[in-house]
This record gives structure tokens, C-alpha cells and sequence, in this order.
């Protein structure tokens, strides 16, 4: 026998209550890459970016001309613009030569703090997004440079503002890389358990991370490399308000270039260019989102 239509009434109504008051609040605290109509870059998450833009760490000094055998301090800025978000970094550093395991190794220490200006639904904001810290492990091994990392995210942003997840996140990552002569060839695979928020008195489970990135590049000038990398980056679904939304998969490619202006000081730009993107679906299946390039600059300069 067949129910009435008004049996279902309370809970379609349910439903559509719950739909229309998160509609601002999922569109403003959309994941830091993550998915729906303007889904942002893989740069704008600090450890993402850390794992798919080869240009940020030492390792491709290292693999030109060996690990530092001194300590080093260095400071930059660092300019991320995507769809709806500009984002404006301070990377900081410490790093100093060790022999934990009897080789030429080297242990870096290091700091992100962004400063967010968000295009959200409901206004734009502006202020400090989640800051991120690090510790890198550098290992030279047959004229190779191996890294592990480990990263921590704080929940610094305002995550009612749209300026973070409101969430602690942990990533671990390794690295290859090798430079010979004018050829260099580098990957990555990391990994990020995204914690737990509640914003806007909702509970949020959050997707973790996986990202895979491989690299060549090519010596122009004895100053001068440009590459590129090719990144796939998979977002799990995430939970919220008893609903599992959309995660997101993508895959981009990266070409980029640096520039070493002195011993000390380096310019890279990052051009993040969309191949493909596909839904991983939640409860509600949507669409693939339309992602539009974004780019990368940064200056670093030891002291």
C-alpha cells in the first residue's frame, strides 16, 4: 500500500530548514583546496602547498651543492592568489647540520603565518588564517637529498570568519630529489589527518589529505631552474550536521621557476594549472566544481 505524501512532509521540511541555514555557513567555511562552486587552489592549504610546490624547501639547494654544514636562519613572504582568496604568508626558519645517523643530515624548523582576505557568500574578511609549523629531517644519500616532515596546523583563523577550519591538523610527508648537471627530478607523498571542529554550534569531521607529487626541471641559467610537477591531491568526505558532504579530487599541473638571486636570497613563482577534478561523493552528489588557476610568488632571504 502506498504512504501518503504527508507522511513525508515533516521531514522534507526538515530537510529543507537544514539546508537553507547552512548554505552561507558551508559556502564560507568550504575546505582550504576544497570543493563546491568556487572550489579553492591546493596552494592555499599551508601543508598542501608544502607537499605539491617543490620550490619551497631546501632540498633543491641541497641537491645542487650539498647540505649546509652551518646553521641557517632565513625569512620571506610569500603571495598565494586563488579564486576567492588572497592570501599573504610569512615563512620563517631555523635550521643547523646534524649526524644522528652518521651521514651529512640536516634538521630544519619552521613557521607559516599567513594573513587572509576571503571572498565568501556572505561578505569578504580579512585577518590571520591557521598558522603551521614544521620540522624537516634532510638525509644526503648518493648525491640524493631525502626528506621527512611533519607538520602541525593550529586553528588560529577565525573559522566563523571563513579565515580557518577551526580544526588541529597533523601531515607527514617524505621527499625525493636530485639535481645532475642542468636535469633535476623530485617527489612527494604526504599525507594530512585533518581534525575535528564546531563552528557555528555544528560538529565538523573533516576529510583527511593524500597528495602525490612528481617533478622535473631544467637549468636555464646558472641562477636560473624552471620545472614542473604534476600533483594529485584526494580530500576525503567530510561529515557535518548528520550529513557527509562532497570530498574532492584533483589533479594540476604546476609549472614553476626560481631564481637565486645571491647566495642568500631566492624569488619562486608557481603557476597552479587545473587538469581535472571529480567528486568524491557524499550524501548528496554535486557536481565538479569549475577551479580557475591561481598562483604563487615568494621571496626568502637568510640573515
Amino acid at each position: 500500500m502506498s504512504k501518503s505524501p504527508l507522511l513525508f512532509a515533516p521531514k522534507m521540511l526538515l530537510l529543507s530548514v537544514v539546508s537553507l541555514s547552512a548554505t552561507p555557513f558551508l559556502a564560507a567555511q568550504a575546505d582550504e583546496f576544497g570543493h563546491g562552486e568556487s572550489a579553492d587552489s591546493v596552494a592555499v592549504n599551508s601543508i598542501t602547498r608544502s607537499y605539491v610546490q617543490s620550490n619551497r624547501g631546501q632540498e633543491a639547494a641541497f641537491s645542487e651543492s650539498g647540505i649546509s654544514r652551518t646553521e641557517t636562519k632565513s625569512v620571506g613572504i610569500e603571495l598565494i592568489l586563488s579564486e576567492d582568496k588572497e592570501v599573504y604568508s610569512l615563512p620563517l626558519s631555523y635550521g643547523l647540520p646534524m649526524t644522528l645517523l652518521g651521514g651529512e643530515e640536516f634538521l630544519n624548523l619552521s613557521a607559516d603565518i599567513p594573513y587572509i582576505q576571503v571572498e565568501t557568500p556572505i561578505g569578504d574578511e580579512s585577518g590571520v588564517g591557521d598558522v603551521a609549523v614544521a620540522a624537516e629531517y634532510y638525509i644526503e644519500r648518493d648525491s640524493a637529498i631525502l626528506k621527512a616532515q611533519i607538520n602541525y596546523k593550529m586553528p588560529t583563523g577565525d573559522k566563523e570568519k571563513g579565515l580557518g577550519s577551526g580544526s588541529n591538523d597533523v601531515g607527514f610527508a617524505m621527499t625525493g630529489r636530485m639535481r645532475m648537471g642542468q636535469m633535476g627530478f623530485n617527489s612527494t607523498i604526504g599525507y594530512i589527518i585533518r581534525g575535528d571542529a564546531t563552528i557555528f554550534n555544528s560538529d565538523i569531521e573533516y576529510g583527511n589529505i593524500f597528495s602525490l607529487m612528481a617533478g622535473t626541471e631544467y637549468r636555464v641559467h646558472p641562477a636560473i631552474w624552471v620545472g614542473a610537477n604534476l600533483a594529485y591531491v584526494r580530500e576525503d568526505t567530510t561529515e557535518s550536521a548528520g550529513f557527509v558532504q562532497d570530498g574532492l579530487q584533483t589533479l594540476d599541473l604546476i609549472p614553476n621557476v626560481s631564481y637565486r638571486l645571491n647566495k642568500k636570497m631566492n624569488f619562486t613563482a608557481d603557476l597552479i594549472y587545473p587538469l581535472q577534478e571529480s567528486v568524491v561523493d557524499g550524501d548528496f552528489p554535486s557536481s565538479e566544481p569549475d577551479r580557475e588557476i591561481s598562483f604563487s610568488v615568494g621571496f626568502n632571504s637568510e640573515f
